[in-house]
């Protein structure tokens, strides 16, 4: 069942094409870190890719050194504040050197 995970998405939201990774870190305790939520504390675990060159030879499938994610687009969900939203996500994108990431809004309409 984890497997499939992934594979389930409401319809509505086909069109985003968005990429979904389902993690299962071991060990758990050292790669799992936690935010406030409005329920509680939320898990999470940083992503990134391949950066810089492994020790060892044999484990070069793990990264040792964070690498800069490929990331080419954003997309802002349904939000009554969408051009403070995007103003506010291009300024962080630039402090981080993703000055080429496309942002854009989400089609859907917020509902309040």
């Amino acid at each position: 069942m984890n497997e499939s995970l992934d594979l389930i998405k409401n319809a509505g939201f086909l069109d985003e094409r968005e990429e979904r990774i389902i993690m299962w870190p071991n060990p758990d305790w050292k790669f799992v870190f936690h935010r406030p939520g409005p329920f509680g504390l939320v898990p999470y675990v940083k992503l990134t890719s391949l950066g810089g060159d492994n020790d060892d030879m044999h484990e070069n499938r793990f990264a040792t050194e964070p690498g800069r994610l490929p990331i080419r687009e954003v997309r802002i969900g349904p939000t009554p504040y969408s051009s403070e939203a995007t103003a506010s996500l291009k300024q962080l994108l630039d402090f981080h050197g993703l000055h080429d990431v496309k942002v854009s809004c989400s089609e859907i309409p917020f509902r309040q």
